[in-house]
């Protein structure tokens, strides 16, 4: 035979990442293959072909099968080398390179080493914190005796993007305290980004003041400390009162670093648990339209008004709407507003019957804080959402709506009483200067709290960070507006706005008058019962 035939001659024509979530990169406990497809480009078949891969990187975070054997490659096909893999738990995001070398029986090898870059992609890590703590006893009161065991209830939260699949509480010994009959570490199930766990720990107290350091890691292996201080004879939180934080948000809500200066946000009072109040909680800080600047503070005033409805009213988080901090996020919409008050399908209608069917409540008082951006349009005003378009009128929500609304809901027959405290900052209060508007005539039953009057708006308190009217409202609720009794009427709290607001105003540079307005004549309404 005249015609010799050229040897085997390898190329790698292509490299594929064959993985089923669809990414292109290998994530956490992914399995799948890394695919590469070779080619022999010579006129002779390659017999017993072994392709290896190597990799260079020290940190290489995810299994590799080191070598595949094809039995023979022939000329001019495509032959496919499929490496599986899986990836680690704590792999890291990265471009890893991986070298493929070859070589067969012939002892051929690839004409030009072949690099291969491999994506992966690490997992979103949780983050583990203890959100609220509570204290109950055998005779029903929240604080610590001495020499008698308590129950200490933690709230343990995930405030981060990804979920984790367990979470370990560990209590190291103390000489201080000790824990009877508890046998830890405590394991927790799967907890969701925004959700918690709650764990309960017997405690027995040595020392009058003490430090638990709660020791606290998740799935991923990160590990924390989180301690808390306690006091014997000191007054706590009952179990059913303890609160979440939002999602991000890494401070704790039983210790608010951001709120220390501040005395409303530090001394509020705590009340009995009160089932026959529902509350509702909306402020807005940012507005989708940037035509509407930033309202400072606005979202802090909602976080402490909801404090104050969990601490000092006494109502737990199916109580107050929304429910989870994290839902109605940023603010209410147009379609929030209209869907919660509207008083035939409404979400607070809702509420107010399942109250009654479900719980056996007779009676509810409901109680409204909104805190958010106002304009005057054609002589009336309206509450601007955060979805609000600047030039259209009919995406803001008129404030003649909600007052019949919410007069409307009244009617019905377990609602007790409907108290609004108005907190709306007008971005044109000079345009209400000579309407003729005034709130409809409402069912006796509702009576409105705004924080101004016509030609006015609500302005911050910037040394309080918070607007001057809640600062004024929290002042009275935290002993300001009590006159000894420990039961905070309307007429009470409004007595003490009306005076403390126009006094307070004076000293807040580049400030206007501003005068709080009462619509309703229920002046001896309990608004907050601390006895």
């Amino acid at each position: 035979c005249a015609e010799v035939f050229t040897p085997p001659s390898f190329t790698i024509k292509k490299f594929t990442i064959v993985e089923p979530s669809g990414n292109g990169a290998i994530d956490a406990r992914e399995k799948g293959k890394l695919r590469f497809a070779l080619h022999n480009e010579g006129q002779s078949p390659a017999i017993g072909v072994i392709i290896r891969t190597y990799s260079n990187n020290d940190d290489i975070n995810f299994f590799l099968q080191d070598s595949v054997l094809i039995d023979t490659v022939f000329t001019d096909k495509i032959s496919y080398a499929d490496f599986d893999f899986e990836g680690y738990l704590t792999i890291k995001t990265s471009d890893t390179p991986v070298e493929v070398q070859l070589s067969c029986k012939e002892g051929f090898k690839l004409n030009e080493p072949f690099e291969a870059i491999v994506k992966t992609k690490s997992v979103i890590p949780p983050e583990i914190i203890i959100s609220d703590f509570a204290i109950s006893n055998s005779f029903n009161t929240q604080y610590i005796p001495q020499n008698e065991i308590v129950t200490l209830s933690l709230r343990i939260q995930n405030i981060g993007q990804g979920l984790t699949e367990f979470v370990n509480l560990e209590i190291p010994d103390s000489n201080t305290f000790s824990t009877p009959k508890f046998s830890g570490p405590v394991t927790t199930p799967v907890i969701m980004p925004g959700d918690y766990h709650d764990v309960q720990i017997p405690l027995l107290a040595k020392e009058k003041r003490f430090t638990v350091d709660f020791q606290i890691s998740d799935y991923l292996g990160e590990k924390k400390s989180n301690p808390i201080i306690l006091e014997v004879l000191k007054h706590y939180k009952h179990p059913e009162d303890m609160v979440i934080n939002d999602i991000g948000e890494d401070s704790l809500n039983y210790l608010k670093a951001n709120m220390q200066d501040i005395d409303v946000d530090v001394d509020i009072p705590f009340g009995r648990k009160n089932y026959n109040t529902m509350a509702v909680v909306m402020a807005t800080e940012q507005y989708e339209d940037g035509n509407y600047l930033d309202l400072k503070y606005a979202k802090r005033d909602g976080q402490s008004m909801r404090n104050y409805f969990q601490n000092s009213f006494g109502l737990s988080d199916f109580q107050i709407l929304p429910s989870k901090p994290w839902q109605m996020e940023g603010g209410p919409s147009l379609d929030d507003l209209v869907n919660t008050f509207d008083p035939y399908q409404g979400i607070l209608r809702e509420r107010v019957t399942n109250a009654g069917r479900y719980s056996g409540i007779d009676e509810v008082s409901i109680i409204v804080y909104i805190r958010g951006l106002g304009e005057w349009i054609d002589g009336k005003p309206y509450i601007i959402p955060k979805d609000a378009n600047y030039s259209r009128y009919t995406t803001k929500y008129q404030l003649d709506r909600f007052a019949k609304d919410i007069s409307l809901l009244s009617v019905i027959t377990t609602i007790k009483s409907v108290t609004v405290f108005l907190d709306l900052t007008y971005i044109n209060p000079e345009k209400s200067n000579q309407s003729q508007w005034d709130f409809p005539e409402m069912n006796e039953k509702v009576c409105i709290l705004s924080a101004s009057s016509k030609g006015e708006t609500s302005q911050t308190y910037p040394l309080k960070k918070h607007s001057l009217f809640l600062y004024s409202l929290l002042k009275g609720f935290a002993g300001g507006a009590d006159d000894g009794d420990a039961v905070i009427e309307l007429g009470e709290i409004t007595d003490y706005v009306y005076k403390t607001i126009p006094k307070e105003v004076k000293g807040i540079p580049n400030s206007k008058g501003q005068n709080p307005t009462l619509y309703g004549l229920d002046l001896k309404r309990t608004i907050l019962d601390l006895r």
